[in-house]
C-alpha cells in the first residue's frame, strides 16, 4: 500500500465510524508513522508503507475507530509549544490550560523572585513543566495522587530539562506539602458534574475518571482546594481552572476561605475558564 491509498483508506474507515476529523486523524498517523511532514503525504503519495508499518497504521486506525483519543494512540500531546508525552494514565492537556499558565506568568512578572509554586494535580505536568520553563527564578513542587501520572510527569519534565525545577510528589492534593509556603498555587482539578460524564463525548469518558469527576455539583474539589489558602504567603494567589458556568459557585468558595481580590478569567471564545483569588494582597510580606 502506498501513502495515497493509506490515507484514503485510513480516513474512510475512521468517517465510517462516525469520527469528525478523519482526514485530519488519518493524516497525522502518517505523519507519526513516516516521520514526515503533511506536505511530504502530498509530495509523495506513490511511497510505499513496509508490511511493519501497514500493520502498525492498521493497528491506530483500529484503536481510533474505539475512540481512543488520538493523543493516547500517538503518544502526544501539545501544550504551550511543548510535546509531551502522554497515556491512559493522564488527562490529556487543553488548550484552555494554556491560558491558566499565561495567567501565571503575567500576575508574576512584577512579583519578587525567586517564586515558590505548586501545581496540584499535575497529571502530565504540563502546568508545572511550562511554568518552569518560563519563569527563571522558580521552584515547583507538583502533586498527584496518581504514582503512574507521577512517571508520565516525570517523564515529560526529564524531556524538557526541567527535572532541577520541580520536585514530584504522591499524595492526595497539597497533603504532600503541609507546613510549606508558596507564593502561588495553581490547578486544573476534575470539575465536571458526575451526572454529565455519561454524556461526554466517547474520547473524554476514555480519560482517566478521577481526573474528570468533580462530584454531584462538580464543586467537590474546589471546597477541598480552598483549604490550601494556608499554605499561601501573604500576596500571592490561588489560580483555578474551573467549568464556563461554575465562576460564581468557585468565587463564593473562595471568599468564604478568607481569600479576597477574585478575578474571573474568560477564555477565547468568552467563557468564565479561570478564578484567581489573592491572599491579603498588598501586605508586604511574600
Amino acid at each position: 500500500m502506498d501513502v495515497g491509498r493509506a490515507l484514503v483508506w485510513a480516513e474512510r474507515e475512521l468517517a465510517q465510524s462516525g469520527i469528525d476529523t478523519a482526514r485530519t486523524d488519518a493524516e497525522l498517523m502518517l505523519q507519526e508513522l513516516l516521520h514526515a511532514k503533511r506536505s511530504d503525504l502530498y509530495l509523495r503519495p506513490d511511497l510505499e508503507l513496509s508490511p511493519g508499518q501497514e500493520n502498525i497504521l492498521a493497528e491506530w486506525v483500529k484503536r481510533r475507530r474505539a475512540r481512543m483519543p488520538l493523543q493516547y494512540i500517538l503518544h502526544k500531546a501539545w501544550f504551550m509549544d511543548m510535546e509531551l508525552y502522554v497515556d491512559e494514565r493522564v488527562l490529556i492537556p487543553r488548550p484552555e490550560t494554556e491560558l491558566l499558565v499565561e495567567t501565571v506568568l503575567e500576575k508574576s512578572r512584577d512579583m519578587p523572585k525567586p517564586l515558590a509554586i505548586l501545581d496540584i494535580g499535575t497529571g502530565s505536568g504540563a502546568i508545572a513543566i511550562a511554568l518552569a520553563k518560563y519563569i527563571d527564578e522558580c521552584r515547583i513542587w507538583a502533586t498527584d495522587i496518581s504514582d503512574g501520572a507521577l512517571e508520565v510527569a516525570r517523564r515529560n519534565a526529564e524531556r524538557y530539562g526541567m527535572q532541577h525545577k520541580i520536585t514530584f510528589l504522591q499524595g492526595d492534593l497539597f497533603e504532600p506539602v503541609r507546613g510549606m509556603k508558596f507564593n502561588i498555587i495553581a490547578s486544573n482539578p476534575p470539575y465536571i458534574r458526575e451526572s454529565d460524564i455519561a454524556e461526554l463525548e466517547p474520547e473524554v469518558r476514555m480519560e482517566p475518571r478521577l481526573a474528570l469527576s468533580g462530584g454531584y455539583d462538580g464543586l467537590d474539589y474546589y471546597r477541598r482546594l480552598s483549604r490550601a489558602v494556608d499554605l499561601l504567603k501573604d500576596n500571592g494567589f490561588l489560580i483555578f481552572e474551573i467549568g464556563y458556568d461554575q465562576a460564581g459557585a468557585v468565587s463564593e468558595v473562595l471568599r468564604a476561605s478568607g481569600l479576597d481580590d477574585i478575578e474571573v478569567k474568560k477564555d477565547l471564545p468568552g467563557l468564565d475558564r479561570m478564578v484567581l483569588a489573592y491572599k491579603n494582597k498588598n501586605n508586604r510580606e511574600v
